[in-house]
Parts: structure tokens; C-alpha cells; sequence
């Protein structure tokens, strides 16, 4: 009975340790600690210049996604690859960096819906949330809407499993739905080329459209939320960023002259927007040391 006991407390601990992935960082800077989340097919180079206009105020900790962490290293990802896995392994890198305490955390895209998981599930740790743009499909269907387009990318991240063969029609649906291919057709932009290469980081997004969200949660969330939309951005980006404006209590809503993706196209314009929403709210000194609490 005692080596039963012995092999299952191994078998626990063996459990626990590979379920905490840890995930690919860049840190600089010091102080308060700001985590940001890239979209769900870049890489963390995808915010080094928003992270060079604010590593002055702030420790910046850049995480990649583990979906393109897998894609990057030729590997499968598991077959229970999900947005609860990815927020774990966001705690768990977060416990592998000693001495980071609570964190302003900030996501774009996919990362910004991995940013939300986390931030209900941990609310005791954000000092300050910042969504761009997170593909919280859950929140229309809960008010019964169904924005222009979000069907159809339902469609496509549907499609888009751990293990999907990901073609190149599947890149141009994909991609077309977030942008306008009727007038620039999607194999003649200077992208292409790059999605392309990088197709496989598209494998496990459809996490996004298995992912329910707690709407409790979100009404109990205390902490500063900035929700930034993309005034060029599609319809079912600008209707979810609505919708989550009125469901937190503490939220801000700002727009920036862009399309969906904000953090390369209008970096400085998303630096400014960070810098005054987080002096307001957090009145954050310029040493980026906040030394009052707004938790209580």
C-alpha cells in the first residue's frame, strides 16, 4: 500500500510539472511589471516597439504564445491545447521570474482573450488590464448577436485544431476575414509571403471558439480594464470591444487609427494610449514604482 501511495504522489508530481510550460520571454527594463501578449500567430518581435516605448517606466516581460512556440519548434501541440492551458502557462512563467508581483497585463488579439482567462482566473494579481481587440466570441452569442463576419471566422478557427493541416486556402480564409480581400486581393500583399511560411502558428486556434467565458467573473473583476479598438478594424472586433466595455465595471473604452493589427501598425499612438491610461488610473510615478495599492 505504501509504494501505491509513493507511485501515485509521483505520478501527481509528473502531472504538475509538465503541465507548466513555460514560455518564451524577453524582459526589459524595471519596475512595476508589464506583461504583454502578442496576437496569436506573431511572435513577441510583434511588440518590441511598444515595448521600447515603455521599458522606460516599466519592467516588460514579452511572452510568446505557445502555439507559435510550438509551430517556431516543428512540434504538435497537445491535443488538450486550450486558452485555460495558455493562461496557465502565463502563471507558471510568471513563478519562474522570482520577485514579480502583482502585474499590468496587457494582450492583443488572442493574446488579449489568453489576457482575459488569465486575469479572471488570478484577479488578486492585475493591477491593470489591457484588451486589444480579444476574439471573445461567447460575449455576442450571451446577448444573442452575431456581428458581421464572426460566423464565418467561428467557421475557419473551428477548423483550426492542435493537429490541422493548415493549406494555403486555409491562410487566405483566414486572413480575409480580418482584412478587405475584395479590394486588395490577399495573395498580392507583401505579408503573404510570411503567413504563408508561417501557416502552423494557425494550428490551435480553435481554442478561441471553444473558449467559454464566465460573464460572473467579469462583472466582479475590480481591477482598471482599457479596451482599444482599431477604428479601421471588422465589424465583430468593434461589437465584442463594445460588449465587454459595458460588462466590466471599470472600464475604459479608446479607439486608435488602425485596422486589427494595432501593436505594428500604430505603435506610438498604442505607447501614448499606455502611458496616459495607466498614469490615470494608477498614477504611476515616473520611475514606474507604484507604491499604492488600488486592490483594497
Amino acid at each position: 500500500m505504501r509504494h501505491v501511495k509513493i507511485l501515485l504522489a509521483l505520478l501527481v508530481f509528473c502531472f504538475s510539472v509538465s503541465a507548466q510550460i513555460i514560455k518564451k520571454t524577453a524582459v526589459e527594463g524595471e519596475g512595476t511589471p508589464l506583461v504583454m501578449l502578442p496576437g496569436g500567430t506573431v511572435d513577441i518581435s510583434a511588440l518590441s516597439l511598444v515595448s521600447r516605448g515603455m521599458e522606460n517606466l516599466y519592467k516588460v516581460i514579452r511572452m510568446d504564445n505557445l502555439n507559435v512556440q510550438y509551430a517556431c519548434k516543428g512540434q504538435t501541440l497537445p491535443k488538450d491545447y486550450s486558452v485555460q492551458m495558455e493562461a496557465e502557462s502565463v502563471k507558471a512563467t510568471l513563478e519562474s521570474l522570482k520577485g514579480t508581483g502583482p502585474i499590468i497585463l496587457m494582450g492583443h488579439s488572442y493574446g488579449g482573450l489568453i489576457a482575459l482567462e488569465y486575469a479572471l482566473k488570478n484577479p488578486e494579481n492585475i493591477t491593470a488590464l489591457i484588451l486589444i481587440e480579444p476574439p471573445v466570441f461567447g460575449i455576442a452569442e450571451a446577448r444573442f448577436e452575431s456581428p458581421a463576419g464572426m460566423k464565418n471566422m467561428i467557421a475557419i478557427t473551428k477548423e483550426l485544431t492542435p493537429d490541422a493541416v493548415i493549406t494555403e486556402d486555409l491562410v487566405a480564409r483566414f486572413r480575409c476575414e480580418l482584412l478587405d480581400c475584395e479590394t486588395t486581393p490577399v495573395h498580392g500583399l507583401p505579408q503573404w509571403p510570411i503567413w504563408l511560411n508561417q501557416r502552423d502558428r494557425l494550428r490551435g486556434l480553435s481554442a478561441v471558439e471553444e473558449y467559454r467565458l464566465d460573464l460572473r467573473k467579469v462583472h466582479r473583476f475590480k481591477p482598471p480594464v482599457l479596451i482599444l479598438t482599431g477604428t479601421e478594424s471588422v465589424p465583430f472586433h468593434k461589437r465584442i470591444n463594445a460588449l465587454l466595455t459595458v460588462e466590466f465595471t471599470n472600464s475604459t473604452a479608446e479607439s486608435i487609427e488602425s485596422d486589427h493589427a494595432i501593436p505594428s501598425k500604430a505603435p506610438s499612438e498604442l505607447v501614448k494610449c499606455l502611458r496616459n491610461f495607466l498614469k490615470r488610473e494608477l498614477d504611476t510615478p515616473e520611475d514606474g514604482i507604484r507604491r499604492v495599492s488600488t486592490l483594497n
